[in-house]
């Protein structure tokens, strides 16, 4: 069955998202890995993990087996596998925490209108 973002992806003209689904911890193990980095290093980082990701969505869905390095094709993995132990779970009136999520957001809409 075809995920409804690839069925609104083929009615738009647009190709099919290369990623897979992203959940709220998605982006929140996303945003904890790049806590972790100094801040001109986090923009970088976060365009590579989604790379990774999209990697591995590809590599699963060619293979139907998990990406040996990246996991399963999420976000979540990619950083947990990149980027090894993620920062503690900020609250949300941190505001380290919310320019790392805006930073996460900001590269998942580039993703997602290409």
């Amino acid at each position: 069955m075809t995920a409804p973002r690839d069925r609104l992806a083929a009615n738009s003209g647009r190709p099919p998202s290369r990623l897979r689904p992203v959940l709220p911890q998605d982006l929140s193990s996303l945003t904890r890995a790049l806590l972790v980095v100094p801040a001109p290093q986090r923009s970088n980082l976060c365009q590579h993990l989604f790379d990774l990701a999209e990697q591995a969505a590809g590599h699963v869905a060619r293979t139907g087996q998990l990406h040996p390095q990246w996991g399963n094709g999420t976000l979540d993995a990619a950083a947990r596998q990149c980027c090894g132990p993620l920062g503690a779970e900020p609250f949300w009136d941190d505001l380290n925490y919310i320019n790392c999520l805006r930073i996460a957001l900001a590269e998942l809409e580039h993703r997602l209108a290409r």
